[in-house]
């Protein structure tokens, strides 16, 4: 008799244990999901257009380095050239804090699918892993934070750029021309 109670102890030990694995690896089936939209939305990010972006940046300020040669301009002019330099320095902010975002996507897909092995073999420490997914799970909201606030920098730089890119631009063009037609006089 006293067989038969620890076999269904043992019974009833096994059937919680399933019922709490299963429960976490649901827990983890929406990590991965999350994490699935974090990475499709971070790869959405059209980073040739930002490439492009800089460069053309880089050109108009070494058209106007190399061809302005006047003491003075409007205040306006001045404040556009000073929002203009600004902008040429948040291109590499944006690509480092992308690659972060990429970086720390790849390390949390790894760390998920070390987790659900852990919790599909049942190694490990088992009284651990609501704790180790709650871990997992505020690294996925960093990540989607951290997704978020670069796609905000970069529809801010692109709203930045396109305010700025075209009248400096002409200006600088305008700098060129009168620097080439000053060659062609000489």
């Amino acid at each position: 008799k006293s067989q038969l109670y620890f076999t269904a102890f043992i019974l009833l030990l096994a059937a919680c244990t399933d019922v709490n694995r299963e429960a976490h690896l649901k827990e983890l089936t929406a990590l991965k999901k999350r994490l699935n939209q974090t990475t499709t939305q971070a790869t959405s990010a059209d980073l040739d257009s930002l490439g492009a972006m800089r460069l053309e940046v880089t050109q108009t300020q070494l058209r106007i380095k190399n061809y302005m040669h006047q003491d003075t301009i409007s205040l306006q002019l001045a404040q556009q050239l000073d929002s203009f330099k600004r902008l040429s320095r948040t291109f590499n902010p944006l690509f480092k804090q992308y690659s972060q975002l990429v970086r720390g996507i790849k390390e949390e897909e790894r760390a998920l699918k070390n987790l659900q092995k852990d919790i599909e073999n049942g190694q490990g420490e088992r009284d651990q892993y609501a704790a180790y997914i709650r871990f997992e799970s505020a690294k996925v909201a960093q990540l989607e934070a951290l997704q978020r606030e670069f796609e905000r920098a970069r529809k801010q730089l692109n709203a930045e750029f396109e305010r700025l890119h075209t009248p400096i631009e002409s200006w600088a063009q305008q700098l060129l021309e009168k620097a080439q037609i000053g060659r062609a006089h000489v």
